[in-house]
């Protein structure tokens, strides 16, 4: 009788071993290089604002006579981006108690988007997950959280510096621009959050009742911080195009 249940049995617990191994090897979601991505994306955009889009530089540029001169000698295709790095290196010479205006004022762009945006980024999804594990679970777990915040910050900002160049050198009027720039910029942070919250009810599944009561409040909150965090954009990139113009 032994000899005849031992095969039996193991019929029985072989199809249990497969399940639990697949479970076991079943991949991660991905966290690190959204992250990356979305840092990344940050210091281009802080790049640009500092270094490329520079109203103080821009202002120096359209008065500064001997930098005009200087660039006429240099080579066309060169002579824009050669005018930018003087008039940024002359703006280094303007010294306030705390040191160079232009370094505080790069060192201020920093905190504020890379620095600011970052960490707003990492609170979100990190409070955004605590209040969604007390409130019911999620299906997906912390890694689909903060994966999602990442990766849309990154699209977000990403977008937000492609539109920002665009509405600099497009040659346009300056009260085009800023209009374009502060409708787009409200926009572009509308529709960002917008898509945040429904990927989170998607991949967490959260239900209708959570989604209303819980998740669409907090979000809202969320929206007018981005929408409050994307008028330094306007207004630094708005002082450039007048500084440009003029």
């Amino acid at each position: 009788m032994s000899n005849e249940s031992s095969p039996s049995t193991q019929a029985t617990t072989t199809p249990a071993q497969p399940e639990s191994a697949a479970s076991a090897s079943q991949p991660k979601v991905g966290v690190l290089f959204p992250w990356i991505a979305m840092v990344a994306v940050l210091l281009a955009l802080w790049i640009v604002h500092s270094f490329v889009l520079d109203p103080l530089s821009e202002a120096i540029q359209q008065i500064d006579a001997l930098k005009n001169l200087t660039t006429s000698m240099l080579p066309g295709p060169i002579q824009e981006a050669a005018g930018e790095l003087i008039s940024w290196y002359v703006s280094l010479s303007i010294q306030t108690p705390a040191g160079p205006l232009a370094s505080l004022l790069a060192l201020g762009m920093f905190i504020e988007l890379v620095g600011v945006r970052f960490l707003a980024t990492l609170m979100g999804a990190l409070f955004g997950h605590i209040l969604l594990l007390v409130t019911g679970g999620t299906a997906g777990g912390w890694r689909v959280t903060f994966r999602i915040f990442a990766l849309n910050r990154a699209w977000v900002e990403l977008l937000t510096l492609v539109f920002i160049l665009f509405v600099a050198y497009v040659p346009m009027a300056i009260a085009i621009k800023l209009l374009l720039l502060l409708v787009g910029l409200l926009m572009i942070r509308l529709l960002g959050m917008a898509t945040l919250l429904a990927q989170i009810v998607r991949e967490q599944d959260l239900g209708s009742f959570r989604t209303f009561v819980i998740a669409a409040p907090l979000f809202g909150i969320f929206t007018v911080f981005s929408m409050f965090l994307s008028m330094v954009s306007f207004v630094w990139v708005g002082l450039w195009c007048i500084a440009k113009i003029g």
